[in-house]
This record gives C-alpha cells, structure tokens and sequence, in this order.
C-alpha cells in the first residue's frame, strides 16, 4: 500500500471513530467502533504473522498492557461495577489490538511514519472543521450543543475537551506538515489553514488541559527539531490570522455564555463563517507563498548552530527578566500564586466563568473528583474498587449534587479503580514506550542526519521529524489524559496508540532474513485470530445487553410488559453482570403483577450489586409501590441513602417512604381497635397482613384523590 493509500484509510478511519463514537459516553456505538478497529487491527496482525513478521521493539510496551488489560479483567472478582468492568476489560483489549496493529506497521514499512503523521494532521482538520462548522449552522450540525450546559465548542464528539485534546494533537502534527523542506504550494496552502483551523476551535473549545498540552509540545518540538525558523513563521502567521475571528466571538454570549439559545447563536453564525472563510483565504495564500520561498533550503550547520546560540540567549535573557520582575514584586506575585493554588486546589472556588479569561484560571471541580479518588484509593489501597468503577463508588464521598462517571484524570481514576496495582502497571507501560518516544526527539539523532548530499539530509531530517511529530502526538494525548477522561474517547486514543506502537516497532531495526517455514507463523496467525475473537465477543456481549435492555425499557413505556421481561431476560443472558436488565425485568414483572417474583428480582439486583443505589432504590420503590411493605422500603431506601447521600431520589423516596409507613400504622391501629373485642393479631404474620391492608386503603385513597 502507498503512503498516500495509507494515510487516506487512516484519514478515514480517525474521522469515521470520531463521528460514531463521539465522546465515548454512548457505550454501544462506542463498543461497535471498537469491536471494527480490534477485527481490522487483528487481521493487520494475522497476516503479519503469517508471513513470518514478528513483534520485535514493541513486545515491552504489548506485555505491559496485556498486564494491565489482565489486572482490569480479574478486578470483575471484587468490581463495585462489574458491568462497567466488563467493558473496561474489552477496551483494554481493544487498544491492545490497535498497538500491536502499529508494531507490525512499522515492521512492515518503518519508513512510512509520513502517512501517519500526515493522517492525524488531515483527520484533526476535518474534525476541527466540523466543530467550527457547528456554529456557522448551528440548526443543524450544532443542535446537540444546543441546553448545554457549557457553551464551548465541542462537535463532533458533543465535549469540548475531546475537541480541544484533538485540535492538541493535530496542531503538531501540523507544525510538521508546514515545516518540511520539499514543501508544494498546495501542501503549503493545506497546512496553514490545517493549522489554523485547528488553533480557531482549540481556542473556541476554551480546554485549559489543550492549551497546556499544546504549550508543552511545541515547547518540545522548538528544542529538538532544528527547524526554530520555519516554526516560528508558521506558527505566528497563523496565530495571527485566528487571532481576530478568536477575540471577536469570545467577546460574543454566543461563544460565551452558558445555555446559548438557538436564536443567540445563529445572530452570529453568519458573521461567524464569513470571518472564518476569510481567514482560510488569508492563510491559503500565506501558506502558498511561504511554501514558495521556503521550498528547498536548509540552513548550513554552521547557521543552525547560530540560530540555537541566539535562542539560548533570549530564552536566558527572558528567564531573568522575568526574575527580575517577580524579586520586585514579590509581595504581589506571591499573594497571586497562593490564590491560583488555593482555587486550583479548592472545592468551593467559583467556577470560572466562559470566555477569555478561562483559559488563564486555575479553578475547576477537578479538585473534587480527585479528592474523591484519593479517599477511595485510602479504602483499598492495593486493588481499588474494580474497573470503572469511580462513577458509582464515589457517590459516598461527593459533597454536591454534582454526578461524574470518571475521575478526570488517567492516574486518580486508577488510584480509585485498582489501586496501587494499577498505578505501578500503567507506570510500567510507560516506562516501556518511553524509549520510543523519546528516540526521534534526541538532538543528537537529529544533528546525525545532517550528512550527505542536500536531497539526503532533506530526507533523513524529515523521516526523523516525522517520528518526532508521532511522538509528540502521544505526548499530547498523554498530557491531556492526566487531567480529563479523554482515555476514554476513541478517536483520540485509537491513533495515539496506533502512533506508540510504530515508533516501538519502528525503533527496532528491521532485520531481512528468509521467512521462517513451518508451523509457527501460522500458529502465530491462528492465536491472533483467536484473540481477536474473543476481545470482539468481549466487546459486543455487554453492548448487545445494554442495546437490548435499552429496547426492554421502550416495550415496558409502551405498556407492553410481556416483551419488555421477554427482551430484559434475553440482555440478562447475554451479559449476567448487567443491572440494568434485572430492573427492567422486576419492572415487568411487578406490571403483569408478579409481585413475588419482582421482589426476588429485585433482591438478586441488590445481591449481585450492593455497593450502586440504583438497585437499592428500585428495590426500595417496589416495596413503597407493588409491594405493599413500606417498613421494607425504609430500610431499603436507607441504605441509598448511605451509598449516595446526596442523591435527590433517594432522599425524595426516603420522605415518601416515612409519610407512608406512618400513615399505614396509623390505620393499622385504628382497625384494630375498631373491632370491638375481635382477636387483634399478635404474630407477626397477622401485623403484617394488617400493615399491608392498612398500605393497600392508603394507596387506594391516594389514587381516588388524584383521579378526583
């Protein structure tokens, strides 16, 4: 396959995961998009074995996330979720088949690293594209934006930190893209406004984690690559196209203000797209012309090593200038950054508020989820509370009615999910890819292939920047993660992966020698065939159940409870970790009025997961409802309560159940002592059959004044 055939199936395969699975928050499309990148990946491998390939470079980053995926798999024996661990444990495997999928590439043609790093430009772009495009129409391509709660531009992925963590990665991989030597006026032309494009809705997303991982990068790439000039024009050009189109909507509440109406932000749409498409022209002939000009030359070393001199010293000048400044005022610096710290470390802070100014404030509610993480991990230190499962257990520890289902931020969500095991693997895979990672970006590696002729030094110095440009991607998909949940999202995670493993494969020289005859490649095909099986199985069970049920609890509103048991028992089948179907199925039950084997429904709910309340509540409505036993729906709903203090439904239930319980004793008495000298009930069978007549009449009472 040509490096343009590759780099157009990547294209497509980055956009196609981010318009399927968005943010990762839909489960079942993001297992099918999932389960596709595992089959593709794991026939890319198959074949590679087949044909005699092996793993080598990359077997120390593959086992330390085979480690890693076997820790989440086995933490299902102690998971407070083990539905959501199941799912871990398929994504685990997922990654795993895209990395080793990059390992084969690269022994396959190491020399390709253009085509990726040229794919994940093209792909961001498009995406970044259709995120500024959300908002030129926002009718129609920005309508799940409308009700947000943040107003930041999020599409297509519906969260504004996957957009911004991709506008992250693309924009070094665009530093590469308009940085090369041999450059076109039309690669010119398509790099500029790539990159623009890209810094525009980084900007407009507002992702403080994006700017920070983009700062980092680029800081990497200005001291590794010797390409300082290029960079610096590039960059500065097209910060000050956008710069305009950037200011002009954060100063307008369409951009801004929280809950944008329709009608806000189509006031400005049309503004909006004209500025923008001019400033594509803008850059399009910028980026021709510098292409142009710049076609071709390559500094002397002599001239690259004055250029890093006088870099060295404005950075050096720079640093004491501003030394000087903070010796100055130090009382006043000092009193600011122990006001950063304190609303960066703060639960109480306000919130900043949308606009410019966000992108320079330090509060966030990231301080809470992380506390939550640390108590968590106090707990049980050692393996955590199962994959996945910060969303459920954290609501003991929550201070607020504010719900999360990760912990926004890869290491304090493995802190609360498998402990300090899963810290010490995750460390350990790493440690592995760092060696990868960090090859391409040594100086000297780079100053190695300044030797030769004028077209193969060109050549030499782009192949290595194109690595570097890889490794930079990962670096800035690994920035992002520490401080959100973008680990979670596909199209972000797939191709930095991907990017890990190539630059493990590619690190490993490859070696020609005759293909090995025998059984062995095509056992290696068959065990990797098997594997990919079995994680695709992995991947599509639980999402089978979760669809299923999700089809269950439609036939049930369309009050149809014979389908909707018959649907939820089918889902239970397929994935008997799952709580949702045993719900759906009580609710079934309790509607065709087998309220016996509703209760038993409910009690296994409760059995298999004690520590989620959803299972408390609906036990406990059952027995306030159905069931006739407020007593029971007391205890049941207290102990929500405690899973989940702060949990509106539960306290609401609680209220409910206490008003009943009294209200049905107090007619439980009053028809005892009504009875003239009959036989009060002294057991406890008879005061239960007492209490649950004196349930059914207040019931009965209840649903004549509301029909009255």
């Amino acid at each position: 396959m040509g490096s343009r055939a590759l780099a157009a199936a990547l294209v497509a395969a980055f956009v196609a995961s981010a318009f399927a699975a968005r943010s990762g928050t839909d489960q079942v499309a993001t297992a099918l998009v999932l389960a596709v990148a595992t089959a593709v990946s794991g026939a890319a491998c198959a074949w590679h074995f087949a044909h005699g390939g092996s793993l080598a470079g990359g077997r120390a980053l593959l086992a330390a996330l085979c480690v890693w995926a076997s820790l989440v798999a086995v933490s299902l024996v102690w998971s407070a979720n083990p539905d959501g661990s199941l799912q871990a444990a398929g994504r685990s495997l997922a990654y795993i088949a895209v990395a080793a999928a990059g390992v084969c590439a690269a022994r396959r043609a190491p020399n390709r690293a253009d085509a990726l790093a040229s794919a994940v430009f093209l792909g961001g772009v498009v995406v970044c594209a259709y995120g500024l495009a959300a908002r030129v129409w926002p009718a129609s391509l920005g309508a799940d934006e409308l009700g947000a709660i943040a107003n930041r531009l999020g599409q297509p992925f519906g969260y504004w930190n996957a957009l911004g963590s991709a506008a992250a990665m693309t924009a070094v991989a665009g530093v590469w893209w308009t940085t090369r030597p041999a450059l076109s006026a039309r690669a010119g032309a398509i790099g500029f406004v790539g990159t623009g494009i890209t810094l525009l809705a980084g900007v407009l997303t507002q992702s403080r984690g994006a700017v920070l991982a983009l700062a980092f990068v680029l800081a990497v790439w200005w001291w590794a690559i010797p390409r300082r000039l290029a960079t610096l024009a590039a960059l500065a050009i097209a910060a000050l196209a956008v710069a305009p189109v950037a200011t002009w909507a954060l100063s307008k509440p369409a951009f801004t203000e929280r809950a944008a109406t329709l009608a806000q932000r189509e006031a400005v749409a049309a503004e909006f797209g004209w500025a923008t498409l001019a400033t594509v022209f803008l850059l399009a002939l910028a980026g021709a012309l510098f292409a142009r000009r710049a076609s071709g030359r390559l500094p002397t070393i002599a001239l690259t090593r004055k250029l890093e001199r006088s870099a060295a010293i404005a950075t050096v000048a720079l640093c004491a200038g501003l030394g000087l400044a903070l010796a100055v005022k130090a009382g006043a610096v000092t009193g600011v950054i122990e006001q950063r710290v304190d609303e960066l470390v703060s639960e109480r802070a306000p919130q900043p508020a949308e606009g410019a100014s966000r992108l320079v404030a330090t509060s966030s509610t990231r301080s809470a989820y992380w506390r939550e993480a640390v108590e968590l991990f106090r707990e049980r230190p050692l393996l955590g509370w199962g994959a996945d499962s910060f969303e459920i257990v954290r609501l003991r520890h929550r201070h607020g009615p504010l719900g999360a289902r990760h912990a926004h931020g890869f290491f304090a969500q493995q802190l609360a999910d498998l402990g300090l095991a899963g810290v010490l693997v995750a460390l350990a895979a790493f440690a592995a890819s760092l060696p990868a990672l960090v090859a391409p970006l040594r100086r000297r590696a780079v100053r190695a292939s300044a030797v030769g002729g004028l077209r193969d030094r060109l050549a030499s110095e782009d192949a290595i920047a194109a690595r570097a440009a890889l490794a930079l991607v990962v670096a800035a998909f690994g920035v992002q993660s520490l401080l959100d949940w973008t680990w979670y999202v596909p199209a972000l995670a797939l191709p930095a992966l991907f990017a890990a493993g190539f630059l493990a494969g590619a690190r490993e020289p490859r070696r020609h020698h005759r293909v090995a005859g025998g059984r062995a490649p095509l056992l290696a095909a068959a065990c990797a065939t098997l594997a990919t099986l079995f994680s695709v199985w992995t991947l599509l069970e639980p999402a089978y159940a979760l669809h299923t049920s999700e089809r269950a609890r439609a036939a049930l509103a369309d009050a149809q409870p014979q389908t909707a048991l018959r649907l939820a028992r089918r889902a239970a089948d397929h994935d008997p970790l799952a709580l949702d179907p045993l719900l759906v199925a009580a609710r079934a039950q309790a509607a065709l009025g087998a309220t016996t084997a509703a209760r038993r429904t409910l009690v296994a709910a409760v059995e298999r997961h004690p520590q989620d309340p959803r299972a408390w509540i609906a036990l406990a409505r059952f027995e306030a409802g159905p069931g006739l036993r407020p007593d029971r729906a007391l205890a049941a709903v207290r102990a929500a309560l405690w899973l989940d203090p702060e949990g509106r439904e539960a306290k609401d239930l609680y209220l409910a159940a206490r008003a009943r319980l009294r209200i049905a004793c107090a007619l439980a008495g009053g028809s005892a002592a009504s009875e003239n000298g009959a036989r009060r009930p002294t057991d406890r069978a008879g005061a239960s059959a007492n209490l649950r007549w004196a349930t059914r009449a207040c019931a009965h009472g209840a649903a004549k004044a509301a029909r009255d």
